[in-house]
């Protein structure tokens, strides 16, 4: 076996390497050290179970960055301002469960574009809607209290922790598979970044409606939080056995994104719109620049990996 002429770590190519070594140490010699180089940076760029789950625990706090705008008005913000913030929560969310739909689809690309996997993921879109709808038609016709909510505000607030939780354990999904293979580490780490990012304006849509469970910024902080454990506490299993978590990753997305936009549509947008605090049109228009620049932000991020 020839070293060839693969790039070796300090700026010299395998067969320099090789070259430089042989006549001092021996073709074996030489040959064993140029392929330890060879595999360090691969073994370097490995993650463990630890790291992944230290890491992905950030993650999920920095939802709580979200609620900090509550601990500046502790009793909450003026009706417009309440409407002006449900709309930008509807663009955010509706661009987290597009940026989910892309994740699945991506992953189904690096799976040699298997028809099957996309048909998984629609199947898991119908799975997420149907099962919300479930959930809201069972809390119709029950008496409903959380803290001091009662009724339909306790109602939503049981509905949006069930569907952020969803999300939580779709993109705990992704952020464990990413972690595996030969380069997890970097891999993981840009993920990891990415999400939590996004996981502070999503932080903000649960604070909006868990606030007022108990007129407190703290209990709003910490259901921000608690909406996202399930972040770490799949990463790690998915991680551990990524070929088993990711047969299961398409309907998790599908599923997640589908209970996502169901929750704008019903939940988010009516409340922005209650009350006539704000306009149809101001509405659509808070939505759509929430949704562009979540997006922009999403791209942003793609271009700067490496």
């Amino acid at each position: 076996m020839s070293p060839g002429a693969c790039a070796a770590p300090g700026g010299m190519s395998a067969q320099q390497v090789y070259d430089a070594l042989a006549p001092h140490v021996g073709d074996a010699a030489a040959l064993t050290a140029v392929e330890g180089r060879l595999a360090a940076p691969a073994a370097a760029d490995r993650a463990d179970a630890w790291t992944v789950l230290w890491v992905t625990l950030a993650m999920a706090l920095a939802s709580g960055i979200g609620a900090l705008p509550f601990f500046w008005k502790p009793k909450g913000f003026g009706g417009r301002a309440t409407a002006r913030a449900n709309s930008m929560a509807s663009g955010v969310t509706l661009a987290a469960s597009f940026s989910l739909l892309y994740e699945g689809v991506h992953a189904g690309e690096q799976h040699g574009g298997n028809g099957i996997y996309y048909v998984l993921i629609v199947v898991g879109l119908v799975l997420g809607f149907g099962f919300i709808s479930w959930c809201e038609r069972n809390l119709e016709d029950k008496d409903v209290a959380m803290g001091q909510l009662s009724g339909s505000g306790a109602k939503r607030a049981v509905l949006v922790m069930i569907i952020m939780t969803m999300h939580s354990f779709a993109e705990g999904l992704g952020v464990g598979v990413s972690w595996g293979g030969e380069h997890g580490a970097s891999n993981g780490q840009f993920v990891s970044l990415a999400i939590g990012l996004h996981n502070i304006p999503e932080g903000l849509t649960v604070a909006l409606l868990m606030v007022p469970v108990d007129n407190s910024p703290t209990m709003g902080l910490v259901w921000a939080i608690v909406s996202n454990l399930p972040q770490p506490l799949v990463a790690v299993p998915a991680f551990m056995f990524v070929e088993t978590f990711r047969s299961v990753y398409p309907v998790g997305v599908g599923a997640a994104a589908g209970a996502m936009i169901f929750m704008v549509f019903a939940e988010l947008i009516p409340d922005a719109l209650r009350d006539n605090h704000i306009s149809a049109s101001e509405c659509g228009h808070v939505v759509t620049f929430s949704v562009s620049a979540m997006v922009a932000f999403q791209l942003l991020l793609e271009s700067m990996k490496v």
